[in-house]
């Protein structure tokens, strides 16, 4: 779960055909390890992705379990493309029960796939967060028609009027997608959270993250 080396812009992730339609998804928290550090060094760091709310925008609330919300993968243009605005203004009031909520999503994939603006309303950690996404990844296993992995590494910076300086944090999500059925997909997500490079203890781990989140 390393981070990655960025080189060229990343294109937005195209998904199989049998993942389009809109989903009723329950989530569960699965738990966390510390691969690197000891816990009780890593937890002495409050900035650490996940342990603030927002802070991971589509786990607003990480450890949260269980939590029910809708998702949505659209075709455009022949591909199967997931629905970004859709799915974050879910996720995030799912995650935050009703007192908070995503009021906008800035995000045009034709033009830039790799940037979005998502603003919120009635969070104290979050106002505005702008999630810049500097690597993709993706497989479909040969000889697994049901299967599909995805990777996407992301740099989150959060904006608060209670906060003069924006919240910069990088991390990681590693997707796994398998169909059921024609109606029922499982998918499990492993969250790497990386210390900032500004952090104390970048050098400690460096490419590796000092968190893992597990939910499926």
């Amino acid at each position: 779960l390393t981070s990655p080396i960025f080189n060229v812009p990343p294109r937005e992730q195209v998904y199989p055909d049998w993942l389009e339609g809109r989903w009723s998804a329950r989530q569960t928290f699965a738990g966390f390890e510390f691969p690197v550090l000891p816990r009780a060094t890593v937890m002495r760091q409050e900035d650490v992705p996940g342990f603030k709310k927002c802070s991971i925008i589509d786990f607003a609330d990480v450890g949260k379990s269980p939590v029910e919300y809708n998702m949505s993968f659209v075709k455009q243009q022949g591909s199967v493309v997931e629905d970004t605005p859709f799915n974050l203004k879910s996720s995030v009031a799912g995650h935050l029960g009703g007192y908070a909520s995503v009021t906008d999503v800035d995000y045009a994939p034709q033009k830039d796939p790799n940037r979005l603006t998502v603003r919120l309303r009635a969070t104290k950690n979050a106002e505005r967060v702008e999630l810049f996404v500097n690597g993709r990844d993706s497989e479909a296993p040969e000889g697994e028609p049901g299967v599909f992995l995805s990777s996407e590494y992301r740099r989150q910076v959060t904006f608060s009027s209670r906060v003069v300086q924006g919240y910069n944090c990088n991390y990681q999500h590693f997707r796994t997608f398998q169909r059921l059925d024609a109606d029922n997909v499982r998918l499990n997500v492993l969250t790497a959270s990386y210390f900032d490079p500004l952090s104390p203890l970048y050098f400690d781990t460096f490419d590796k993250p000092a968190v893992v989140f597990a939910h499926e």
